[in-house]
């Protein structure tokens, strides 16, 4: 049966079949000069994920890649290659270590962007050329250097019409909550609405909220905002703090923030040691989840919700084998 007369949402399923599972992108870019139809099936998948990575080896050209669900496909052809970046509306960029220019000469093929998750050293790249960000919606940024972001927040700030649409801003990075508010305090970017952080802090300490305060300054219309803070933990149990776990709880109720406010706390306890202080003062702070990864580990969730805001503190502890003894002593036989 020739494609001009398959159903298009039927043609759709059967490429997305046999791309996800043994189809190679060879084949797929043959069905890209097969007839309109198959070729608008084609430009359905692409516009889901199409990834950039640097190649390793002999040629260490750019390399393009799709992915459905869990599975990948090289994108080969050239031809396939610039329909696919013509075409995406989800474009990530990882794994590269080529010169901007090159990667420039790449991603500014891409027309109908909705989505970008980058280094935010690549993003700022892309900021100074004439690619169209008119239609970016969504921008997920990996931080290293938190000047390089301050300057990528100072151009949004000053050209404002480079990404109108600009909704979405997803920053992640190994820094602590209050290098990211200095870093914001100084810039304002009106289009966004939804943001999340994901920081660094040391264990055993309290948390001040309202340095968040900078969030509303940099981020005016912002509605919802989730933040993410994970620390390691070698002290023992009778090392805890509990009182600064006791501050966080309470800081956080006494938090009335302009925005809707999601808030999460991970923390792993590295000394084999079983914490049951902490785990009784939580437990008594909100809803208790028990679960568990492994017969070595533990891990449990505490809940805290109000009408604006939620809090989950999430602990993972290391249990070492007397301890995993004591803690699940079998069931004697009848």
């Amino acid at each position: 049966m020739a494609n001009s007369q398959l159903k298009f949402h039927l043609l759709r399923e059967v490429i997305d079949e046999m791309g996800g599972n043994y189809c190679d992108a060879a084949v797929l870019g043959s069905l890209l000069v097969a007839g309109k139809e198959s070729a608008a099936a084609l430009c359905w998948i692409v516009a889901r994920d199409v990834q950039i990575h640097r190649r390793f080896g002999e040629n260490k050209s750019c390399q393009l890649w799709i992915k459905w669900g869990m599975w990948q496909r090289d994108i080969e052809p050239v031809y396939f290659q610039n329909f696919a970046l013509r075409n995406t509306k989800c474009l990530r960029i990882d794994d590269y270590r080529g010169t901007n220019l090159e990667l420039v000469n790449v991603a500014s093929t891409c027309a109908r962007l909705f989505v970008l998750d980058c280094p935010a050293t690549h993003f700022a790249a892309l900021l100074d050329t004439n690619m169209d960000l008119s239609n970016l919606y969504e921008a997920t940024l990996h931080v290293k250097d938190l000047q390089q972001f301050s300057s990528i927040l100072s151009y949004l700030t000053y050209h404002p019409g480079r990404c109108p649409s600009l909704d979405t801003i997803s920053i992640s990075g190994c820094w602590s909550v209050e290098n990211m508010m200095e870093c914001i305090s100084d810039y304002r970017i009106s289009s966004v609405k939804t943001l999340t952080l994901d920081a660094k802090a040391n264990c055993c300490t309290g948390f001040d909220f309202s340095q968040l305060s900078s969030i509303s300054k940099c981020f005016p219309n912002v509605e919802e905002v989730s933040l993410q803070v994970t620390s390691n933990c070698t002290h023992s149990a009778a090392e805890v703090d509990l009182e600064a776990y006791n501050q966080l709880c309470e800081s956080f109720k006494a938090y009335d923030p302009s925005f809707h406010f999601n808030f999460e706390y991970g923390q792993y306890n590295e000394n084999d040691e079983f914490h049951k202080s902490l785990e009784n003062l939580l437990a008594s702070k909100g809803k208790f989840e028990m679960h568990f990864t492994g017969l070595d580990r533990r891990c449990y969730n505490v809940n805290i919700t109000y009408p604006t805001q939620t809090m989950t503190i999430r602990i993972a502890e290391v249990i070492c084998d007397h301890q995993y003894e004591q803690l699940y002593e079998p069931m004697e036989e009848d």
